[in-house]
């Protein structure tokens, strides 16, 4: 009778991917598709960042959460009401049983192909005679189904105009 040892490292590492390749197979069951994101939280105890793996089930409103450094377990699959599928994306910070998680990437090829699919990046100015209207100009995007994310007003001189474009650019000309 021979006898494997096998190293814990090797056990945590396997049942890490089995969570990953379950999250990964985003099963049609009643949770509905999973969803797989990286964040991070700020320990003020330990004054560290913690990174963990959110899987976020869009059927239930149900997450659960795996430390990314040791694969343990941190939260178990937990339904949350308060949590939509519009509340993920990158950048945004989101807050889970009274901690604010801010995600930082997409924790497999599944859901970045979702997501990145929905989302473009874009500059968008806003003539000087039309910034009495900036509120007007934005409820309108958004009521046409954008969602405005890192939204940025700078006021830039005429001589910082034409650095931005090729091209001489007379802004009293635009739309």
């Amino acid at each position: 009778m021979s006898v494997t040892i096998v190293p814990p490292f090797t056990v945590l590492s396997n049942l890490y991917g089995m969570f990953l390749y379950l999250l990964h197979m985003n099963f049609k069951t009643e949770k509905g598709p999973t969803y797989s994101f990286i964040v991070e939280w700020y320990d003020p105890y330990a004054t560290i960042v913690r990174t963990y793996v959110l899987g976020y089930h869009s059927g239930d409103n149900s997450v659960e959460m795996y430390d990314q450094k040791t694969h343990k377990l941190f939260l178990k699959s937990t339904k949350v009401d308060d949590l939509k599928l519009s509340d993920f994306y990158l950048g945004s910070s989101i807050t889970l049983l009274s901690r604010t998680l801010r995600i930082v990437d997409f924790g497999d090829n599944f859901t970045e192909k979702v997501f990145v699919g929905k989302s473009e990046r874009c500059v968008a100015f806003i003539r000087p005679d039309a910034v009495c209207e900036a509120g007007h100009i934005i409820s309108t995007l958004e009521g046409k189904g954008f969602r405005l994310v890192n939204l940025k007003m700078i006021c830039l001189t005429s001589e910082e105009i034409p650095q931005l474009f090729e091209d001489p650019v007379d802004y009293t000309k635009l739309p």
